[in-house]
């Protein structure tokens, strides 16, 4: 048996913009799931943000990082309203990303949605 005590809650979801200090272009290119770390998250420091921008930098985190935007990949795939996917910058102060970032089973599933943009030569691959 587990017991948790809710310390406290947020009313209203947040969403979330991730910043990579690094290359993002060769990690979308790759088009496959792969473990990241030193991601950040870029908002306006609200209640506790800086603390959880903290903890997810140093984690290593299994992602998927998509070439397209979020808008597009929600329109194009018809992708639901709580699936999981987030806008990706290497600049902070860049709130319009053309990138996207999913994160565990929603990166596992944003995948295998995206197999029909990768050129028809690559190699696939099951583990």
């Amino acid at each position: 048996m587990c017991y948790l005590k809710l310390k406290d809650f947020r009313e209203v979801r947040e969403n979330w913009h991730f910043y990579y200090p690094g290359n993002i272009k060769e990690f979308a290119q790759i088009s496959k799931v792969q473990v990241l770390k030193d991601l950040e998250i870029c908002q306006p420091q609200g209640y506790g943000i800086q603390q959880i921008s903290d903890a997810v930098s140093r984690r290593k985190l299994v992602c998927f990082i998509c070439d397209r935007d979020r808008n597009y990949l929600r329109a194009v795939l018809r992708l639901p309203m709580h699936f999981q996917v987030y806008p990706l910058t290497n600049e902070p102060e860049n709130r319009g990303s053309w990138y996207s970032i999913a994160f565990g089973q929603d990166a596992l599933l944003l995948e295998t949605l995206t197999w029909h943009w990768k050129p028809k030569d690559d190699q696939g691959w099951i583990c």
